[in-house]
């Protein structure tokens, strides 16, 4: 196989709680686990659960990145949205 990039997300750091419809800021860490850089920006797509499953969760945030991340590099990306209107324990 040719070398490509590889973007994870290697950590997650959301608020241990948080109001009902309030905001917060969730913060994670992509690394570039490939052999290539990431060039040209990707988008980061935030999604809460009720559940450890996947499937049918709500998108709370989009966070477009237009730089590169070298090979073997990280970047911390954060946003800020809006908490569940209900209460309970969710996953980010």
């Amino acid at each position: 196989e040719p070398p490509l990039p590889n973007p994870r997300v290697l950590g997650i750091d959301p608020p241990a709680t948080g109001s009902l419809g309030s905001t917060m800021d969730i913060a994670w860490t992509i690394i570039n686990d490939g052999e290539l850089p990431i060039t040209g920006g990707w988008t980061d797509r935030v999604y809460l659960s009720s559940d450890a499953l996947y499937g049918g969760d709500t998108l709370v945030a989009t966070s477009a990145a237009t730089a590169t991340l070298n090979a073997g590099a990280s970047v911390e990306r954060q946003a800020t949205v809006n908490a569940p209107l209900s209460p309970g324990s969710y996953w980010v």
